[in-house]
């Protein structure tokens, strides 16, 4: 009527098949990698302020030079826009990546209104905390190469 358990020694370790194990629950190591990123906690005051995401991508950038079609920034990789592997986060690329190609497109059309229609990102190495990596609008970091862009800038009439 029961069915036989089997086990095998591993290391001196009694261990049940694979077909016995009990596998571990998705939705719970869901959960727990979202408690490691912090999603269950509240975000402090500061943090719930207009523009805030923008003054705090700024606070990362420096702009060195400034062309007609060509931008270079300085960006310094700070804790506040870094991912649990002390990384630059990829929406702080993203983030990066719109500002300085809308502000390259207005050194070449002028003050006129601007939109992001697509940008296309493919991560070649992170980018360390604390680490300057300078940046040239549409071409990769130099140093830490961790982004390539593609950026198509639509221009609203």
């Amino acid at each position: 009527l029961a069915s036989a358990l089997r086990f095998s020694t591993v290391g001196g370790e009694m261990t049940a098949p694979p077909e016995q194990r009990q596998k571990p629950d998705p939705l719970a190591a869901t959960e727990g990698f979202f408690r490691h990123l912090g999603l269950f906690e509240t975000l402090p005051e500061s943090a719930d302020k207009k523009d805030f995401f923008s003054d705090l991508i700024r606070s990362i950038l420096n702009v060195d030079r400034v062309e007609p079609g060509r931008i270079t920034c300085t960006l310094t990789v700070r804790s506040t826009v870094t991912n649990p592997y002390n990384t630059l986060h990829g929406g702080a690329v993203a983030a990066v990546a719109e500002m300085v190609s809308l502000a390259c497109a207005k050194t070449a059309a002028g003050d006129k209104d601007f939109f992001l229609g697509e940008s296309s990102t493919a991560y070649l190495s992170a980018a360390r905390l604390n680490v300057r990596n300078q940046a040239h609008q549409g071409s990769s970091l130099s140093d830490s190469a961790f982004m390539n862009l593609i950026l198509l800038v639509g221009l609203l009439s």
